[in-house]
């Protein structure tokens, strides 16, 4: 009784009341648009022998439909295309309901919660130059205003950079990214307790509607991969 009622309500989020009726629907019309109009269209009775043209090539035996059969024919081929076209639409829809109830999880049929997430933009490791030259003419600090002036030392990336596309980074913006570097082991393992936390609220909301729409509590190995492909998928940002 318990597996009959789940599975009648996956059936009904999967769309029971709405994919699958319309689809059948368009299906069974489309199959009666195209086979009406099919039938009425003049088929191919009369025999052509085959012939030479003018340029010595040889035209094999084949049937055409007697002559007037074209205009007869346009408005049933037309009646005929949008049939099947309504008969494809209605296949479409059937079978977008038959993958969502066999192939979703439960929770993946289950409506969007609205959650928007909280989070901050996540730290960025920074890059820090690992080589050093002495500049040979006037350049411009690619982090800051500062000039470098000839004979000056400056930074650079030494990976892929050559020399007309090194980004130049002076001494103090060089001292400021190795700063920045130190801090961010601690910045990444601040922004992991974040992410935590905010997938147990999320997991407490959709445990609390997995709840509510099949009876029952949802188990919790189902539930924790569900909440890792969540948040892998929306780049722990937006909505859920």
């Amino acid at each position: 009784m318990v597996r009959a009622r789940h599975t009648y309500i996956r059936a009904r989020l999967a769309g029971l009341y709405s994919r699958l009726p319309i689809g059948v629907g368009l299906l069974l019309i489309g199959w009666f648009v195209l086979g009406v109009c099919s039938s009425n269209i003049t088929p191919s009775s009369v025999s052509v022998r085959g012939y030479y043209r003018r340029d010595g090539t040889y035209v094999s035996p084949y049937h055409r439909r007697p002559p007037g059969s074209v205009a007869h024919d346009e408005p049933y081929q037309f009646g005929a295309l949008c049939g099947l076209g309504l008969a494809i639409a209605g296949l479409i829809s059937t079978g977008s309901f038959i993958h969502a109830l066999w192939k979703k999880s439960d929770f993946d049929l289950l409506p969007p919660i609205g959650y928007v997430s909280t989070l901050p933009p996540p730290p960025v490791k920074p890059r820090v130059p690992d080589a050093f030259a002495k500049s040979r003419k006037l350049w411009r600090c690619r982090r800051c205003p500062r000039l470098i002036s000839v004979g000056d030392r400056y930074w650079y990336f030494s990976n892929p950079a050559p020399y007309a596309g090194r980004e130049r980074i002076c001494p103090s913006c060089v001292s400021a990214v190795a700063t920045e570097a130190k801090r961010y082991p601690q910045e990444a393992i601040a922004y992991s307790h974040l992410v935590a936390e905010e997938q147990r609220r999320v997991a407490r909301i959709h445990a609390e509607q997995y709840r509510v729409v099949y009876g029952y509590d949802a188990p919790a190995e189902e539930l924790g991969v569900f909440i890792e492909g969540r948040f892998s998928r929306r780049g722990r940002h937006g909505r859920s």
